[in-house]
């Protein structure tokens, strides 16, 4: 025969054991993404690339490269002479696809990264939301190489962190690299101690040869319609930051 304190105690534990319960994880896993480029200019696709990055990680980074140095005066002598042999050849029926991948080359050198930071900086009033920050990187030629290798010391962050386990980074890139395979992020995915690292496919719809060749054309309208339409994008503003008078 049972005391009645047992049975009291027995009676308790066993209408305990049949409530129902919640299973949760002991921790939270977090999903940090990078999107990592140059930027000349940022556009559209970029913007839409990293919203839908945003909504599949719980922190975003961008990473602006430091590939810039400017047009020397002789430089842009050069380059005023390359646009008006295309446009010669062009109405000579001529092929011009050289003189196209020049001009574009020394085009891509317009953009320095500051001006790219700027329009993040913008991007960011439309895309941050809630708790769900954008992170703009500007990387310091001081101290990194390369977008790269400063994505590399952020992820190295994470992976010293407590839990780092539960961490999963996404490394987004354009999809022609990710089906050849970019050697460039083999340290990122090299490093240890995280849940994983890998590489997924990121948006591109739009081209920033074109948003370029309508800052050098002094065409707002044909610019704008590289800019992503939001209230709050002040497309003017980006305008702005990108038409320089003096480099163009």
């Amino acid at each position: 025969m049972q005391s009645a304190e047992f049975n009291s105690y027995y009676n308790s534990y066993t209408q305990f054991l049949a409530k129902k319960r919640i299973l949760r994880e002991a921790v939270d896993s977090l999903t940090v993404g990078f999107f990592l480029g140059s930027f000349k200019p940022p556009h559209v696709g970029h913007y839409n690339a990293v919203k839908a990055g945003m909504e599949q990680t719980d922190v975003m980074h961008v990473v602006i490269s430091p590939g810039f140095r400017g047009m020397t005066p002789e430089e842009q002598k050069v380059y005023f002479n390359l646009k008006n042999t295309r446009r010669r050849w062009a109405k000579q029926g001529k092929p011009t696809r050289g003189k196209d991948e020049e001009v574009k080359e020394m085009e891509s050198k317009m953009i320095s990264p500051m001006q790219s930071k700027l329009v993040w900086d913008e991007y960011t009033k439309a895309l941050n939301r809630g708790d769900k920050k954008l992170n703009i990187h500007l990387v310091d030629v001081t101290e990194f190489r390369d977008p790269v290798s400063q994505t590399e010391s952020l992820v190295k962050g994470y992976a010293s962190q407590p839990n780092a386990e539960n961490t999963y980074i996404k490394l987004f890139i354009g999809k022609d690299d990710l089906v050849k395979g970019d050697v460039r992020n083999d340290p990122i995915k090299s490093i240890e101690g995280l849940g994983g690292i890998e590489e997924v496919p990121a948006i591109r719809s739009h081209s920033a040869t074109d948003a370029r060749a309508a800052i050098v054309d002094g065409d707002q309208d044909a610019f704008n319609k590289s800019q992503p339409d939001h209230p709050a994008v002040d497309k003017n503003y980006i305008w702005d930051i990108l038409y320089d008078s003096v480099t163009y």
